[in-house]
């Protein structure tokens, strides 16, 4: 095969993976407005004497990030949780900072995770978690045209984690935290206030999360 043979043949390779990412994105789109929200899950209340736990009470965190009122939601029976299985995850930017001693700015990454429930069910959008880069209990994959997404999955063979519902200074927040976190809540406090310019839920039109 020739030079210019060879440039051919990998303009129409780039051409038919293109192709085939552009028609998997369309479907997995259309497979994502079918399945249920997570707004939709079956919550259970935060037992409100966890927000007593002397790691809470005598953390000195400053009231500003939200502390106070995600343990005085807890208090009051507002904040619940449901159980999960983290299908996979995927980074997201979600604010930038100026920096007043440098010309470039701070990109803030985010951890999402697309989850599925306990029977196997695949949710459709993704929540927002405390991390800032990946953890190795969780998947994540970048596209290729292996992937299928299937739906359902199977639980036993995915890790389990929660899904906060709470609510801060009125606003409604959901975070997606590990068994560490779910035990110890301190190891969030510092995200509880999510930056004003990342949503807690996020539909993935983007695509960022394959599985299998």
């Amino acid at each position: 095969m020739g030079f210019f043979d060879k440039i051919k043949a990998n303009l129409a390779e780039a051409n038919r993976r293109s192709q085939v990412h552009n028609e998997m994105n369309a479907k997995e789109r259309e497979a994502d407005a079918n399945r249920p929200s997570i707004t939709g899950l079956d919550f259970k209340v935060l037992d409100p004497a966890k927000a007593n736990d002397p790691r809470y009470t005598n953390s000195g965190y400053v009231k500003k990030v939200g502390v106070e009122d995600f343990l005085e939601c807890i208090r009051s029976g507002r904040a619940e949780y449901a159980e999960v299985v983290v299908v996979t995850s995927c980074s997201l930017h979600v604010d930038t900072e100026s920096n007043p001693f440098s010309d470039d700015d701070t990109w803030i990454y985010r951890v999402y995770g697309k989850v599925a429930d306990l029977s196997g069910a695949v949710y459709r959008e993704i929540v927002i978690t405390a991390k800032d880069d990946y953890i190795s209990e969780w998947a994540y994959h970048y596209w290729d045209e292996q992937y299928t997404n299937p739906d359902p999955v199977s639980p036993a063979q995915l890790p389990h984690a929660y899904i906060l519902h709470y609510s801060i200074q009125n606003a409604e927040q959901y975070l997606l935290v590990d068994q560490e976190e779910f035990d110890d809540l301190s190891k969030v406090f510092l995200r509880l206030k999510n930056r004003t310019r990342c949503k807690c839920l996020e539909l993935d039109n983007s695509r960022n999360c394959w599985w299998e």
